[in-house]
């Protein structure tokens, strides 16, 4: 973030602000149990990763495996001060723009559930291959953007001695998120 600020006159302050951020992770899960490990023949693009929840057992694996994301923010404020007899004026504007690119891995490794309606225990199910439900499906790609933008306008007023009034008003439109694909 840089900024400025800038008297433009006794009585009129400006500051404006800049700001970049950027974030690049690798959000990889720990690695628990291929399928092969229990015996099963789904093939995973990930060695040692599966999704395995047992009612009244154990679970393995997380249901967000995650994966490369980064993500970008770039935006900015600029802000007037201004003093006028017994009022302080304020107002302002700011906007950015955010990006997200990631890869969500969170079915590709294969997700099993053993709910135990075959033996009535989930345990049971596993141990007798009775899966409740599977599913699989390839890596997910996310690109997105969204955009910001606000304004407002203030006003502090001293109207007596022991009375100091503020008001305002400030105006966001929502901007829907946007998928590029």
């Amino acid at each position: 973030t840089i900024g400025s600020t800038y008297l433009i006159s006794s009585n009129i302050v400006n500051s404006l602000r800049l700001t970049a951020n950027r974030t690049a992770t690798l959000n990889e899960t720990a690695e628990f149990y291929a399928w092969s490990d229990y015996g099963s023949t789904v093939v995973s693009p990930y060695p040692k990763r599966s999704l395995l929840s047992i009612t009244g057992g154990f679970s393995v694996g997380s249901a967000t495996q995650g994966g490369p994301a980064v993500s970008n923010l770039l935006g900015g404020n600029d802000d007037v001060s201004w003093t006028v007899g017994e009022h302080q004026l304020g107002f302002g504007v700011s906007g950015g723009r955010f990006t997200n690119t990631d890869f969500n891995k969170g079915r590709d490794t294969g997700r099993a559930a053993f709910s135990g309606q075959v033996t009535g225990l989930g345990m049971a199910d596993f141990l007798t291959g009775n899966v409740a439900m599977f599913d699989q499906a390839g890596k997910n790609r996310r690109d997105e953007y969204k955009w910001y933008f606000g304004t407002y306008g203030s006003d502090t007023w001293k109207a007596a001695r022991r009375l100091t009034i503020n008001y305002g008003v400030r105006w966001e439109p929502y901007f829907a998120q946007t998928f590029k694909n």
